[in-house]
């Protein structure tokens, strides 16, 4: 059985209308640039933020420019903290029953996010979630050098949890980036779900071991797991 589940944040463990993604869009395009939203949700779902507007950027103009990624960057962060802090920000559904499973069989919780610490923590206060209770770990972009589909803030997770072999660890996510993050660091169960910023098909080009639409079921596949591993 698993000994800790990894969950991105906004989108996967917390529901929050995809204010982030539409935020960037809204940035992005207040710049000079004209790009829709699904194509924002393409190329930048689930990355380090500061690395998705550059590949957005990127990709609209053909080239990159530190000075506009900045730029951007800073109003995005500004205006993101202004729309949180009026939203509507809660769990996700399901997210209490599956805190509580895990709790009860001692599997560690770990929050990592393409945030930066500061963001992240402002979501999770938003939804009043304490460490110690209702996660283990936070990991952000501004722990690690590299951002995912790098694996290295599931590593910085492990290494925290004294878990040496990543087979014992699973990693759930609403993006390709985060099935890819989850590959690359070899975990033993990697999951999409459609509840964040990618659909089912998108997930799938990352071929996780399973795609899930809601945390309740997330939950059923896991006390399966549970269930037969308890037979042997």
């Amino acid at each position: 059985m698993f000994r800790m589940i990894v969950f991105d944040m906004a989108g996967t463990a917390i529901s929050e209308g995809n204010i982030v993604y539409k935020t960037l869009h809204a940035c992005i395009n207040q710049g000079g640039f004209d790009i829709d939203l699904d194509a924002v949700l393409r190329i930048g779902a689930g990355k380090e933020k500061w690395k998705a507007i550059d590949d957005i950027v990127a990709y609209i103009r053909g080239y990159r420019s530190k000075s506009i990624t900045d730029s951007l960057y800073s109003n995005f962060r500004d205006d993101l903290g202004a729309a949180y802090e009026h939203a509507t920000v809660v769990p996700m559904p399901g997210m209490a029953e599956l805190i509580r499973f895990l709790r009860q069989h001692n599997i560690r919780i770990a929050l990592n996010t393409g945030y930066d610490h500061p963001t992240a923590k402002l979501l999770l206060n938003k939804i009043g979630w304490k460490l110690n209770t209702h996660y283990d770990d936070l990991i952000t972009s501004s722990h690690v050098d590299h951002g995912r589909p790098a694996p290295d803030m599931i590593n910085l997770a492990c290494t925290h949890a004294e878990i040496n072999d990543k087979t014992y660890v699973a990693k759930i996510g609403d993006s390709r980036i985060d099935i890819e993050e989850g590959k690359n660091a070899g975990c033993g169960l990697v999951v999409g779900i459609t509840t964040g910023a990618q659909t089912r098909e998108l997930l799938d080009k990352g071929e996780p071991d399973l795609i899930v639409d809601s945390m309740k079921q997330f939950h059923e596949y896991l006390e399966k797991q549970l269930d037969a591993f308890s037979e042997f």
